[in-house]
């Protein structure tokens, strides 16, 4: 008995030696792991994943791949190629400007317009005109689009009201990567841009035309 729990011990033994040199020559050299699995990323970057380190290699131009080596659990996101984003960013918007901005725009504002008086309960509003919102959300990117849009250049301001408020739920709704339980349309906004001005995390068609609109402003 004490002899097999030696020969368990010296196979641990070994077993932990080699990952530790595996970890320190990928970590050290900024290798990939030799005991690892790789993933695609898109857009031509990759991880290869380790037991205790990761090796991110990510395409910044034709000619140029930039590695990083990070421990697990650790938060990278590889950066987006600028070149490439500019171009996803003109083909977007052109492709919302073909689409018409008063037509969703009028159909929030009539959501407002048809809904209980009695009520500043957004959703009530949605709920009495559930088929114009259904319509809204059936074309999710121009809708989200000239919300979104909108709720940037009036900074949902509460003047806008019950409209501000409508096109936080829209959006909310419909890019469901960011996810925030907000109390008002400005709370939405202030926690949104804050997400996307964060850079590490991994953004939608939706969140990168977003931030070209915030990058236009700025």
């Amino acid at each position: 008995m004490k002899k097999s729990i030696k020969i368990v011990v010296i196979i641990l033994c070994i077993m932990l030696g080699c990952i530790i040199l595996d970890t320190c020559q990928a970590y050290i050299l900024k290798n990939s792991p030799i005991i690892s699995h790789k993933e695609n990323l898109g857009d031509d970057n990759y991880v290869v994943k380790g037991i205790l380190v990761d090796t991110y290699y990510c395409s910044q131009d034709e000619n140029q791949v930039t590695v990083n080596v990070l421990f697990k659990n650790s938060k990278f996101v590889c950066p987006v190629n600028e070149q490439d984003n500019n171009h996803q960013l003109d083909d977007e918007q052109n492709k919302y400007e073909k689409l018409d901005k008063d037509t969703i725009l009028n159909k929030i504002n009539s959501i407002v317009e048809n809904g209980p008086t009695s009520s500043s309960n957004p959703y009530d509003y949605i709920s009495k005109s559930s088929s114009i919102y259904n319509e809204l959300v059936q074309t999710p990117k121009e809708t989200f689009m000239y919300a979104i849009e909108d709720l940037i250049e009036t900074d949902a301001d509460s003047r806008n009201g019950l409209v501000s408020y409508i096109e936080a739920i829209l959006c909310s709704n419909i890019n469901t990567n960011f996810k925030y339980d907000f109390i008002s349309a400005q709370d939405y906004l202030e926690k949104y841009k804050a997400f996307l001005l964060d850079g590490s995390y991994t953004y939608n068609e939706y969140d990168n035309y977003a931030k070209s609109l915030l990058t236009d402003i700025s």
